[in-house]
C-alpha cells in the first residue's frame, strides 16, 4: 500500500493534519522529555531521585530524637559507640579548631536528658559519649557504665 495515495477519500495533508490532532499530548510529551533531558543530562533521573531522598533524610535528621530505649539498647550491646550509631537523630553540632580541632555533638532527648558526644572527627572513634541528666547535672559515660543504674541514680 503506498502511503502517498489518497485514502478514503483524504489527501496527506488531511491525514496528517488527523495523525497530529489525534496524537499530540503524546508529541508534546516526547518534546518536552527530550527538551529536558538536554538540559539536564541523561541521568538527571538519577541526580533527582538523589536529591529527593537526601531530603527525606535531613528531613527525618531534623525531626527524629534519640530515645531512652534507643540509648539503653547501644549501651547494653557491649560495641564500641560510633558517630554513626546517632548521625540519623536530630543532634547540634559544634566545631573548634583550638587545640587540633575537635567536634561535638549535642542530642536532645525527652525529660531534660541529652547525649553529647565529642571528639577530633567524625571519621575517628568519639573521645567521650556521655548521657546528661540537665535537671540535676549528673553524666555517665555511655561506653563504660550501666544505663539502668544511672537512671536509678536519677528518677523521673
Amino acid at each position: 500500500m503506498n502511503y502517498r495515495e489518497p485514502r478514503e477519500g483524504k489527501t496527506l495533508r488531511e491525514r496528517w493534519s488527523d495523525f497530529w490532532f489525534e496524537h499530540v499530548k503524546l508529541i508534546v510529551f516526547i518534546i518536552s522529555m527530550a527538551v529536558l533531558v538536554m538540559l539536564l543530562g541523561p541521568f538527571s533521573v538519577f541526580r533527582i531521585a538523589e536529591w529527593v531522598e537526601q531530603a527525606q533524610t535531613q528531613h527525618q535528621m531534623e525531626t527524629e530524637a534519640v530515645t531512652m530505649g534507643y540509648v539503653q539498647a547501644l549501651a547494653d550491646a557491649a560495641v564500641p559507640l560510633e558517630w554513626d550509631d546517632f548521625s540519623r537523630f536530630y543532634h547540634e553540632e559544634h566545631t573548634s579548631d583550638a587545640d587540633g580541632g575537635s567536634v561535638s555533638w549535642i542530642l536532645p532527648m525527652a525529660e531534660d536528658f541529652e547525649i553529647r558526644i565529642s571528639g577530633s572527627d567524625t571519621a575517628t572513634r568519639p573521645d567521650f559519649v556521655y548521657l546528661y541528666d540537665m535537671r540535676t547535672g549528673g553524666r555517665m559515660d555511655l561506653r563504660v557504665e550501666s544505663v539502668t543504674v544511672f537512671l536509678a541514680r536519677h528518677p523521673r
